[in-house]
């Protein structure tokens, strides 16, 4: 019998990776919590690093996005056209 906590218990257990863990610094309010003003500092300070796209990149993406969304729905819909005559097809056969 295997204990538990043993290597051998964990034979064929697969783990995920540990997450990384994220360290809040605790601001010496005497409670622990951040005050709201150094929030809104500092997420104003990571916005600012944050690469913005262009007008032009916007417009190509959805541009893109949208041409392709037509091409696939045109796929799909030719596709469960043919499927649904095979189908018929198929169901008349059998009468």
């Amino acid at each position: 019998m295997v204990e538990l906590g043993s290597p051998k218990s964990l034979v064929g257990v697969r783990f995920s990776p540990a997450l990384p863990t994220t360290e809040y610094r605790i601001r010496e309010t005497g409670q622990g919590s951040m005050k709201a003003t150094s929030f809104i500092q500092e997420c104003k300070a990571e916005l600012e690093k944050v690469h913005w796209p262009t007008r032009q990149e916007v417009v190509s993406s959805t541009v893109v996005v949208l041409v392709t969304v037509f091409i696939f729905s045109l796929f799909l819909s030719a596709s469960d056209f043919i499927f649904l005559k095979l189908l018929k097809w198929f169901w008349a056969l059998g009468t």
